[in-house]
This record gives C-alpha cells, structure tokens and sequence, in this order.
C-alpha cells in the first residue's frame, strides 16, 4: 500500500502494492476478481484510479490596487528584470491535477512562508523571490526563483521656455512662437524610467508631450497656466506642477 486520498469517488494513489509498471500518471481503471479452491469465478469488479507522480506547476501573478493619481498601475519588463511599483499585490497559483496542498515563498533568502492571500514587497531596489508548491499526495516542486524590482520613486519634471520671452511683474512673457520644452527623470535606486510625460494648457484636457510647442494656434493674448506632469513605466506619477505665462 501507499499513499492516496479519495477525491469523490475516485482514488488517487501515489503509489500502491501494485501498479502496472508501464502505466503513466493520469486516469485508469483496474479490474480484478478472485477464483476459489473449487474454481468459482467472482463477479469481475473495477476501481477507478489516478496514478499521480508529477508535482504542482506554480507560476506568479501580479494584480494593482488602485493608484490615488488615478494611473493604472502595471508591470514593466527591463534587463530580465520585472519591475513593480507602487499597488502591486503578489499572487502565487499552483496548478496540480489532484490539487495543490501547500504553496510557498521566502523574500531574499528567508525564512519559507506559506502563502495565503497576496502580499506586497516593500523596499526600494532589487529583491529576489522563490516560491514552490505541494500537492496532496506529497509530489513537491522545485522551488523556482523571479527577480523584481520595486520602484515607488515618482519621476521630476521641469519646463523650459525659449526666446522670445521677458520676466514682467512676476510672470513670464512669451510670443506665440516661443518654444516650450518639458524634461522628465527618474531617480529611483533602480528607475522603470520615464514612461511618459503630460500638459495642460488652462483647463484643457491633459495632453501626451512629444515634443518642443508653442501657442501661437488657438490660445488668445493674455494670461495662461501650463500644468504639467510626468509618469514613470509602472506608473508612479508624479504631482502636477504648473507655469504661469503671459501670452503677447
């Protein structure tokens, strides 16, 4: 005999007094039947069995809580590397064909944890993650490793104007040709890097920066605020700044 358990009405075995040898994991059905001294055949009869020797195949998923700056949190892949930022939420699923029994991880060479609802890694910088499962009849994987990053650093940005231009009562003067440029970095220990950089002028919608612009369509003479902002690659955004320019 061996170890099994009974899922239902089916017997799940690991191993057992007899198995045919060249029988795979998977789905089978044994028939048997006993014959008496006098040579009275029984009823044949018939169990139901699954033979299981592989082990859980467990994998990482990462789900995003919502961000206060309203940006979708999301994972960024560089050098090999997987980058988080910040509402991410670690999941770990294993999939087993009897159903996996335990699930487990260590953070940085640890102590092994078992996993029971998702989980944040905290901690500017690079991390290393292993995690492994075990099903229910003992078949245990080999605990495989992931590399993340976390990047909670929000990136700066800075504008620059161009000539013509002249500084009165406090406000900056420009024409409509004037060139405005926005700049954008990343600082963090291990930046994702700038995913993206945003404008406003006034109250308008925000718009994708691509490049150098000026105002000299559809802006009138007069006072103006440009609003403007950057995100990184996992979406760490940072916090609107504005330039109040005088349009002439």
């Amino acid at each position: 005999t061996g170890p099994f358990t009974v899922l239902g009405q089916k017997i799940v075995l690991k191993s057992a007094a007899y198995c045919p040898p060249e029988e795979t994991s998977g789905a089978h059905v044994v028939y048997y039947r006993s014959i008496d001294a006098s040579g009275n055949v029984e009823d044949t009869k018939s169990i139901s069995l699954f033979h299981d020797d592989e082990s859980p195949v467990s994998s990482v998923k990462i789900r995003w809580l919502s961000l206060p700056s309203g940006e979708a949190g999301q994972t960024f892949i560089k050098d090999n590397l997987t980058y988080l930022g910040a509402g991410a939420v670690i999941e770990l699923e294993a999939k087993d064909d009897v159903g996996a029994d335990t699930t487990q991880y260590r953070l940085d060479g640890g102590a092994w944890v078992n996993f029971a609802s998702g989980f944040a890694i905290t901690g500017e910088g690079k991390h290393v993650l292993d995690y492994k499962s075990k099903d229910r009849l003992g078949n245990e994987e080999t605990a495989k490793t992931t590399q993340m990053v976390v990047d909670t650093t929000v990136p700066a940005s800075s504008i620059s104007v161009g000539q013509p231009k002249r500084d009165i009562a406090g406000d900056t003067a420009i024409s409509g040709k004037t060139l405005l440029t926005i700049a954008a970095s990343d600082t963090a220990l291990l930046s994702s890097g700038v995913g993206k950089i945003e404008y406003r002028i006034d109250n308008g919608a925000m718009l994708p920066y691509t490049g150098q612009f000026n105002l000299d369509t559809g802006v009138t003479d007069g006072a103006h605020a440009i609003t403007y902002r950057s995100v990184d690659n996992v979406g760490n955004t940072e916090s609107e700044k504005s330039l109040q320019i005088r349009l002439d």
